[in-house]
């Protein structure tokens, strides 16, 4: 069906909650959730949907300690659900965004950046149907550049390129995200 086709996942953010003790300094945190849609097919190699829920703590931190310069960094802790379908639990995940950013001087909408995230999971995955021999513990390294424009205050368009390095049970890969934001 269309739903099952182009709807795999509900990300559910009921509540953020932004502070900025200084305009140098803002602070964002909020809780999200990942909740599975349509069904899981345990005969398929790649499933999206994974058939589990998610629950996600996120904590954003933004510093210009110059008017060109921007240090952000995004740290969020995932709890995972079980799988009834496969009775898998994936462990727990501390995922890290991070940004620094140069903003031109000789042209103040386009800021040059270096980003990446590090992720580590915490806890083992479990499976109700066996030992896992080291737990299946997901760790990852990225980074790589970004280009920003700004179109106004409230929108702007930003192209980046990560690569995965230091990968240990996942997979390795590159990754390319073009992302715009405006307002609605």
């Amino acid at each position: 069906s269309l739903f099952q086709d182009f709807l795999r996942q509900l990300y559910l953010t009921p509540l953020y909650i932004g502070y900025s003790p200084s305009e140098n300094l803002h602070l964002l945190t909020g809780f999200s959730a990942f909740v599975p849609l349509g069904s899981y097919d345990g005969s398929k190699l790649a499933n999206s949907p994974t058939g589990n829920a998610s629950y996600t703590q996120e904590f954003d931190l933004t510093w210009f300690p110059h008017p060109n310069w921007e240090v952000s960094v995004a740290p969020t802790f995932t709890i995972n659900a079980k799988n009834d379908e496969t009775d898998y639990r994936s462990g727990n995940v501390l995922n890290i965004d991070y940004l620094l950013g140069y903003r031109l001087q000789s042209n103040p909408k386009v800021q040059l950046g270096l980003v990446g995230y590090y992720t580590k999971q915490v806890t083992d995955d479990q499976w109700d149907h066996g030992e896992l021999d080291d737990g299946n513990r997901l760790r990852k390294f990225a980074i790589g550049p970004q280009i920003f424009y700004a179109f106004d205050q409230t929108s702007g368009v930003v192209l980046k390129w990560m690569r995965e390095t230091s990968v240990r049970n996942g997979p390795k890969g590159d990754s390319l995200w073009l992302e715009f934001a405006f307002p609605l």
